[in-house]
């Protein structure tokens, strides 16, 4: 409702608001599935950017493409290390190495053998 206070170029007439409506809604519902707890916010946010960056009325494709992205970032705490894992994780990378025949770190790989 806000976007027709601003009497933008292209603005659908009053007397067809209604129909305008129901047409964006369609297309912004195609092959989408909305969380109102997630999307209202994201909602909100891309209208305001519409509202400030728009000389013409938007399509649903301009307001697809302003609204925020709905991934959130993986932020991972401070890793806090207990002895007894790290010594479990030590124990497992020697087992996988001593199946596989690799040497231990520490030790001196054997000269390759002339044929």
């Amino acid at each position: 409702m806000k976007l027709l206070t601003l009497s933008l170029d292209g603005q659908p007439a009053h007397d067809v608001t209604g129909p305008t409506l129901a047409t964006w809604t369609e297309a912004l519902c195609v092959d989408r599935v909305w969380d109102e707890k997630r999307d209202v916010p994201r909602f909100r946010k891309a209208f305001r950017t519409l509202m400030t960056t728009c000389e013409r009325w938007p399509s649903p494709k301009k307001f697809l493409d302003a609204l925020p992205s709905s991934v959130v970032p993986f932020r991972a705490g401070p890793r806090l290390e207990h002895e007894g894992t790290r010594q479990a994780r030590m124990q497992s990378f020697a087992e996988v190495r001593r199946k596989l025949g690799i040497p231990e770190p520490d030790d001196e790989p054997e000269p390759p053998r002339a044929a």
